[in-house]
């Protein structure tokens, strides 16, 4: 049985982050990364340009071979840990090979939900998450002339963007009301589902998969309704799960990821979670959530890394951020976006749909808590800053309401903070 000091499960951003954080701190200590995929780390975000032909695959990967040499890590890659034993301090990978650990971070990001469509088996149907999906897709496009794409949020919208610039007729079925429902409130979803249109994206709303149909592979999309869509491949987007099940199994506490506090340790003293599949403190919820974004994956790790080795480190919290750009046209949320009881929070909105722009800010007690843009979002950072910082906006308030958001209508004290001056 291998023996190591730390063992991180996962080789994306959050366990990078960790392993960079705990060579900084301890530099004999010994590490090994076990992941589930046999490369080195990338950016699941670049996958769909990798799609597209935008990038090339080098691209993607932000680590290399000598990254690992030079922290002197050990890796097990394609080797899935399956099983924990708190007890022992094991890790069981999937070829049975057992792995001790003296601290452990579970870094094992998120899966694809797979709902229960029949013909969900079929060639040609894909879900998308990690490079080999994005291979596999690529492959499959060369010769599709038609392509489905199940569900209406990022990485079904972003798989369906990529399949358009290859040349395929794209249509995308969606169960809900509006297009990225999850993250942009209905005025703004309808301005990018209209502009989509405009783009030759066929958007079917309110509308129910029955089937994919074809012998071996697949040939069509069946409906609800009854109709049909022709289909050379489906993309399945139907969102993302923290891949916790072995966790929750070993007996670590896990809601809809694992739950940690703010060194993001569990509920075990040796064992530790960052990334898409912790579960910690959202600052503007005021509870715990999965927040699953690269920067908090990165923030995560580096807190959870630096305390394995000994360090203290504590995180603050995160809140949602998400950003898409489609044809030109940016979209970008942030925060509470979409406040379940509206009438507890102050909105400001701005709208000109004939330029396709939209802002909308949410502010509680004259704080800004959440912000939805679309097309003017060259001064996003400003508003990522006041909604991180907390800070009272009472006396620019009016400023807000203009039609420019900068550092010049933010009062000195402030602004000469954002900006570093002394």
């Amino acid at each position: 049985m291998s023996k190591f000091k730390y063992v991180l499960l996962g080789n994306s951003a959050a366990a990078i982050a960790a392993a960079e954080a705990i060579r900084a701190n301890d530099k004999k200590g010994t590490i090994a990364i076990v992941s589930a995929e046999d490369s080195y780390a990338y950016s699941p975000a670049l996958t769909t340009y990798y799609i597209s032909g935008a990038i090339a695959a080098e691209r993607v990967f932000y680590r290399k071979k000598d990254f690992y040499d030079s922290l002197k890590i050990k890796t097990f890659l394609g080797k899935p840990a399956v099983s924990l034993n708190k007890k022992n301090k094991t890790v069981e990978l999937d070829n049975n090979e057992k792995i001790s650990y003296e601290k452990l971070l579970i870094a094992t990001g998120g899966a694809p939900k797979k709902p229960d469509i029949k013909g969900a088996g079929l060639k040609g149907v894909f879900t998308l998450r990690t490079m080999d999906d994005a291979e596999k897709i690529k492959e499959r496009a060369a010769n599709a002339k038609n392509a489905v794409v199940l569900g209406g949020g990022l990485v079904g919208l972003r798989a369906a963007y990529a399949l358009h610039q290859l040349g395929l007729k794209i249509t995308v079925v969606v169960g809900s009301k509006n297009i990225l429902s999850q993250n942009l409130d209905e005025q703004a979803a309808q301005m990018m589902q209209n502009w989509l249109k405009e783009k030759h994206f066929n958007i079917l709303t309110e509308t129910n998969v029955a089937a994919i149909e074809g012998k071996t592979e697949v040939k069509s999309v069946k409906l609800g309704d009854g109709s049909k869509l022709d289909a050379e491949m489906v993309i399945i987007g139907k969102g993302v799960a923290p891949n916790a099940s072995f966790a929750k199994e070993a007996g670590l506490e896990v809601d809809r990821g694992i739950v940690v506090n703010d060194e993001q340790r569990t509920n075990d003293a040796n064992i530790y979670a960052a990334g898409d599949v912790a579960q910690g403190y959202d600052k503007l919820l005021k509870k715990k959530v999965v927040n699953a974004i690269w920067p908090v994956a990165v923030d995560q790790g580096r807190v959870a890394g630096s305390n394995m080795a000994g360090a203290k480190a504590k995180y603050d919290g995160s809140f949602a951020m998400n950003s898409v750009d489609f044809f030109g046209l940016t979209a970008q949320s942030m925060g509470i976006s979409r406040p379940k009881n509206p009438k507890d929070y102050e909105i400001i909105e701005k709208s000109e749909p004939a330029k396709n722009i939209y802002r909308k800010l949410v502010l509680k007690d004259d704080v800004l808590v959440g912000a939805v843009l679309i097309g003017d979002v060259d001064r996003s950072g400003i508003l990522t800053s006041l909604i991180n910082d907390g800070t009272k906006v009472s006396d620019f308030k009016e400023g807000l309401k203009g039609d420019e958001i900068s550092y010049m209508f933010l009062p000195k004290n402030i602004r000469d903070k954002k900006i570093g001056v002394s």
